[in-house]
Formats: C-alpha cells, sequence, structure tokens
C-alpha cells in the first residue's frame, strides 16, 4: 500500500507541473520577453520553474549578466539579447527563453552647424522621436517641440533629447554660431524742424548704410543724408558691417507746423461785465494791450476794458516756429439806468399804472397782477403788498434793474356798537363805530330818526326811536389810507313796542281805623302786564291788561304807590303815582328836615291844615313855598316873624289859593336852620 500510495503521488505531482514520465524529451520550451531602455538595467525572473531548487543554472551569453549561475540575473544589454537558461530538477534538465529587447530611437537634428547675425534667428528642427526636449532652453521660444526657433545672444551647441513612445530617448547635437553685428550710432538726435526747414540725420559703425522711409531724403544710401519731411517722421537706417550681418537704429524728426493765428470773433460787453477771450493756432499767446485782462499770456484771457478796445494776440508754434497775429475788437456798450418809479400804496381790489424808464425794453417780475409785464406802464392790480423788479434792456442788449413797492391796504369793515334792540319811545340811544376814521357817512332807514352826530368827523350818533318795528343803521368811512369800505356796514335793530303811559289813579289821606283807599289805572292795553310798585319796590301784585281800566284794590299802608308796565324787555312807568297817606283826620303835620320826604296828600277844598312845628329857641320863624317848578309861591302866602312859643307850635296854613300840584315848604330859623314839609294839592 505504501509503495502504491507514492507512486500515485508522484504521478499527481508530475502531471501539475505538465510532466509525465512519458515526456522523455526533458526539453521545456517557454519564453519570456522584457523591452528597455538603452542603457538601462532589467532583473530577469523566470514564471515558470519546474522545481523548488533547480541545479546546475546556467545563463548564456554571459555578456551584460552580473551572474549567469542564478535563476534571477540582472542583465544590461545594450541591443536586443535573447539569453537561454538550463537547469536541473533532480535528475531532469530544463530549458528556458528571455528575449530583453532593447529600444533606442535614432534621433537626428538640423542644421547639424548654422552661422546666424546677432540678433537673428534659426528654426531647429529634430526627427526620429516622439517627444523632444532641447537643452539650454536660452533664446529658444519653446524646448518642448520638435522645431523650436532659437535666438541666442551667443554662440551655442543645443542638445536635443528624442523620446520614442515607449521613454526611451537618445540624443543629437546642433551649434548656432552667432556673428557680431555693427554698433550702429545715429549722431542725429530725436529733432524737431519747423515746417519747410530741414536737419542732417548722421549714422556710423558700418560698411553701407539704407534709410526709410526714402521721402525727405536728399540720399537714402549714404551715412548722413538731409532730411526734409513734411510731417512728422521716423526714420530707420540699416547698417551692414562685416559678416554681411545688418544693425538698424532710428530717429524721429518731429515737423511742427507754422502756426495760423486766430484771436476769435468781435465781442460785445456792458459795462462793468467780462468776457473770456479765445484764441486758436499755437501754443504761446501774448495779448496786447494788457489793461483789463487777467492774464496777457495765455490763450482765454478774461477780458474785463471799461471802454470798447482792441486786443491784439502774438500766437508761437510749436517748437518756436514763426509768430503770427491776429485781433479781437472788444465793444464796451453803457448800461441803462433804470428807474422803476416811486413807491405807492392802493386799496384792496385797486389798480395803479406804474411807469418805468432808462431802456428800450422792459421785463417785470413777478408778472402775477400785472397786464402786460412786458411794457414800460404795465397796469399792476396785486391782491397783496408786492416789490415789482423791473429789468431795463438798453443798446447792446446790456440791462440793469430797479424795483418799487406796492403796499395794497386791506379795505376797512366799519362795525356798529350799540343796542340792536330798543323799547319805542326811547331816546337819545348811542351808537358807535371806529375812531380815528375819516368822511363818516351815517343813516338810518325808518322808525328812528338821528338827533345828534352823523357828520362827516363824527364816529357816533345820538338816535330817538319813537316808533316800533324794524330799522337798519348803516356807517361807512375811508380809513387813513385813503381806502373806503366795499360796502357800509349794516347794523339792524329791533324796536319793540312800548307799553302806552296811562293815568295811576286813587291814593290820597285816609283815616287812621279806616279801611285804606283805591290805587287804580285809568285804561290798560290788552296783553301787557302791570305791576304795582309801593316805593319804587314790587309788590308782586301784576295784573294783565284787558283794553279798560284795571283797580288793584284798596291799600292801607302809607307810600307812593306807582305801577309798570312791561311787553319783553321794554318796561314802561305808567303817568303818576298814587300816594297812600294816613292822617288822624286833624290834618296836623310834623316838619322833617329831609325836603324828599314823604308827600302829604290835601284837597285845596279844605282850606287849610295844621301843621306842627316844635320850636325851643327864641327868635323868628319864616317859610316859604314853593311849586313842583321850583317857583317860589308868592301869593300872600308867607308867614313871618311868628309869635313863638317853646315847645309844640301849631301853624295853619291856608291853601285855597293854591293849585293842584306838588308843593314843598321851608321852614327856615335865625339859625339858617331848615325843616321841609312836601305836600300835594288835589
Amino acid at each position: 500500500m505504501r509503495i502504491l500510495t507514492s507512486i500515485i503521488l508522484i504521478l499527481f505531482t508530475l502531471t501539475i507541473q505538465g510532466y509525465s514520465q512519458e515526456n522523455r524529451n526533458n526539453i521545456q520550451n517557454k519564453t519570456e520577453e522584457y523591452t528597455i531602455c538603452a542603457g538601462e538595467s532589467i532583473q530577469i525572473n523566470p514564471t515558470e520553474i519546474n522545481c523548488i531548487n533547480p541545479e546546475r543554472i546556467k545563463w548564456s551569453p554571459k555578456r551584460n549578466l552580473d551572474n549567469p549561475n542564478t535563476l534571477n540575473p540582472i542583465a544590461t544589454p545594450s541591443t536586443t539579447t535573447t539569453y537561454s537558461l538550463s537547469y536541473r530538477c533532480g535528475r531532469k534538465k530544463y530549458f528556458y527563453k528571455v528575449t530583453i529587447k532593447v529600444n533606442s530611437p535614432n534621433i537626428t537634428a538640423i542644421p547639424a552647424i548654422d552661422r546666424i547675425c546677432k540678433g537673428e534667428s534659426v528654426q531647429l528642427l529634430a526627427s526620429g522621436g516622439n517627444t523632444y526636449v532641447w537643452s539650454p532652453t536660452n533664446g529658444l521660444n519653446n524646448p518642448s517641440i520638435s522645431n523650436p526657433i532659437a535666438s541666442p545672444e551667443n554662440s551655442t551647441n543645443y542638445i536635443v533629447k528624442g523620446y520614442d513612445i515607449n521613454g526611451c530617448y537618445n540624443e543629437a547635437s546642433v551649434r548656432i554660431i552667432v556673428k557680431p553685428s555693427p554698433v550702429v550710432t545715429v549722431w542725429a538726435n530725436d529733432s524737431t524742424i519747423c515746417t519747410g526747414e530741414s536737419v542732417q540725420l548722421e549714422a556710423s559703425g558700418g560698411i553701407s548704410y539704407s534709410w526709410s522711409p526714402t521721402i525727405g531724403l536728399n540720399n537714402p544710401n549714404i551715412f548722413n543724408p538731409i532730411a526734409s519731411p513734411n510731417e512728422t517722421t521716423i526714420y530707420t537706417v540699416f547698417v551692414k558691417g562685416k559678416g554681411n550681418c545688418i544693425s538698424s537704429d532710428q530717429v524721429t524728426i518731429k515737423v511742427n507746423d507754422l502756426p495760423e493765428a486766430n484771436a476769435g470773433d468781435d465781442l460785445s460787453i456792458c459795462a462793468g461785465e467780462n468776457v473770456q477771450m479765445a484764441a486758436t493756432g499755437g501754443i504761446s499767446y501774448s495779448w496786447s494791450p494788457t489793461i483789463g485782462l487777467n492774464n496777457p499770456n495765455i490763450s482765454n484771457p478774461i477780458a474785463n476794458p471799461t471802454e470798447t478796445t482792441t486786443y491784439t494776440v502774438f500766437v508761437t508754434g510749436e517748437g518756436g516756429c514763426s509768430t503770427a497775429s491776429d485781433a479781437v475788437v472788444v465793444t464796451v456798450n453803457e448800461l441803462p439806468t433804470a428807474y422803476a418809479g416811486d413807491d405807492v400804496s392802493i386799496c384792496s381790489g385797486s389798480s395803479v399804472q406804474l411807469a418805468a424808464t432808462g431802456g428800450i425794453s422792459y421785463s417785470w417780475s413777478p408778472t402775477i397782477g400785472l397786464n402786460n409785464p412786458n411794457i414800460s406802464n404795465p397796469i399792476a392790480s396785486p391782491t397783496s403788498t408786492t416789490t415789482y423788479t423791473v429789468l431795463v434792456s438798453g443798446a447792446g442788449g446790456c440791462s440793469s434793474s430797479d424795483a418799487v413797492v406796492i403796499t395794497v391796504n386791506e379795505l376797512p369793515i366799519p362795525t356798529i356798537a350799540g343796542p340792536g334792540e330798543v323799547c319805542s319811545g326811547v331816546a337819545d340811544i348811542t351808537y358807535t363805530t371806529e375812531v380815528g376814521m375819516n368822511n363818516y357817512s351815517w343813516s338810518i332807514t325808518q322808525n328812528g330818526s338821528i338827533t345828534s352826530g352823523g357828520t362827516v368827523t363824527d364816529n357816533s350818533v345820538v338816535v330817538d326811536w319813537p316808533n316800533a318795528g324794524a330799522a337798519t343803521l348803516t356807517v361807512n368811512y375811508s380809513d387813513n389810507n385813503g381806502c373806503q369800505a366795499l360796502n357800509p356796514s349794516e347794523y339792524f335793530i329791533n324796536i319793540i313796542s312800548s307799553p302806552v303811559k296811562f293815568n295811576v289813579l286813587g291814593g290820597g289821606f285816609f283815616c287812621v281805623g279806616t279801611s285804606g283807599v283805591n290805587v287804580k289805572l285809568e285804561n290798560s292795553e290788552v296783553g301787557i302786564n302791570y305791576l304795582l310798585l309801593k316805593d319804587n319796590v314790587s309788590t308782586g301784585i301784576v295784573s294783565t291788561g284787558t283794553g279798560s281800566l284795571i283797580d288793584f284794590g284798596i291799600f292801607n299802608q302809607n307810600g307812593t304807590y306807582s305801577i309798570k308796565g312791561s311787553r319783553l324787555t321794554c318796561i314802561e312807568k305808567m303817568d303818576g303815582d298814587a300816594i297812600v297817606t294816613s292822617s288822624d283826620c286833624n290834618y296836623s303835620i310834623s316838619l322833617s328836615k329831609d325836603q324828599d320826604g314823604s308827600v302829604y296828600k290835601v284837597k285845596n277844598n279844605n282850606l287849610k291844615f295844621i301843621y306842627k312845628v316844635k320850636y325851643n329857641e327864641t327868635g323868628n320863624l319864616n317859610y316859604k313855598i314853593y311849586n313842583s317848578q321850583h317857583v317860589q309861591v308868592t301869593s300872600g302866602h308867607y308867614l313871618t316873624n311868628p309869635s313863638l312859643n317853646f315847645g309844640i307850635n301849631n301853624f295853619e296854613l291856608n291853601i285855597s289859593a293854591l293849585s293842584p300840584d306838588i308843593y314843598l315848604m321851608q321852614v327856615e330859623n335865625a339859625k339858617n336852620e331848615k325843616w321841609y314839609l312836601k305836600f300835594m294839592v288835589q
């Protein structure tokens, strides 16, 4: 069993390695291939060896191998070479081949040698490779192409490495010899001439000369031609030296045109103005005369002459070429004397005609309120105080201005002060308006009359209102500016009908202990309220009129009873009073020092009444009697030097000759002390 197992294992092993006992030649025809570039090395690594530890290893040929007796020698062949390997595995001999292909591109470069003048260029050309690298790179426009342009400053050997597609390279070289160029010197520097002038050019450094362009040159093929160009020209000189190398240089001849002086058009200004002149044609300028110029040495001075002046400008061109002149006249026109007129005042709503003088044409501003702003005398109707400015233009379009102020005074608005509601029959009611005005004009329509005032100098009137109804009081005037109100002021007055005055009846003496006396109104108006007063104090008794007599009743309290009738705000005291006086019926009356005391009523048919005087001194006692008009009654009613007793004296006064009236009796003693008694005779 063991022998059989071993045989099977050996057979299996040999089969795995590609051999069998039937392969009696023991030859293995296996070939591998490597590729390298010339000058490179490579380690050979056979990929199929038939045993783990081969013996008798031998490579041939041996050249360019570091060790021909190892499975992995390093080979450095210079050309393509096939190496054969033989070795043994036990008793069997095996063979193996490796071919190493050496790539070396055939690189060529032209020109092999060339000569150029300094400053010239030559195109190089390499072939045989796929890519190229030139060195040195100095003077090459592109060192990474096959055909760079070389422009070396000095003689140079250029080496090109040409690479094939495998990255293998070879080298080639070219030599460029640089011949020196002549050193050109142009003795004529850049020059400036005037049109029509000439300048001599001059160059050196070579054997022959050629100038370009030839225009304006007397001979372009000499080293020193005379140049007479008509315009600025750049001349290039080509100089040929030894070795036929050519150098060049340039010179610029600038040609300046001759100046053409132009002082500009004649100018016109107004006195006091200035104008800027503008000369052309050169690069420097000189003006004459210099009076009135801010700078006489520039092309565009500002001129401010006081009178018409001719200015001459002298123009020098570029490069100092010649001098030309031209003149300009600056005419100075006098300013007009503008006058807008005197300031004026008008009343609101009025107009005034302006009147400007001093020029040919006129322009007013603002234009508001003017019927024509472009004439000398427009009609102005401003609504508020306005300053109008007139621009007056004279000869040469010169202008000046003046202003006029039109003060617009507001119209006065009269007002009337006074009662707007009065009672008929009232008089002396005063109405007023503003003071300090002129030309007052008062008027009244109806139901009233002006009784005082109302002249052109009166700011007030006094009015009587005799009749009931409506009335209109008007006033107008002029203020101190001479302005009158557009419409007179109207003041409406309501005249209320006053109650009609009727007589108060009744009153009189009554004896103490009796019922008293009646107080009556002889008639009444329907709807009028009548109030009864005692001693001017309301009794609270009111009776409404019925158109007939009103009986207020019987009264037994001493006093003066009066009656007032009222309609709305109009209150009218009825005529007369009813004096109610109580008496002990012997008509004894005491005097009082109050001459405005009570009034005692007696009837003249009683003929007399007795009054008492308490007198404590000796001397005469006199009396006087005055009627209601303060006239002393002298009809034998004097009592002089009465015989007086100390204490109370009774006097008897005979009144039979007195007519009905209110009387005042004055009693006076020797010391001029006075007592009074007021009585009414009915």
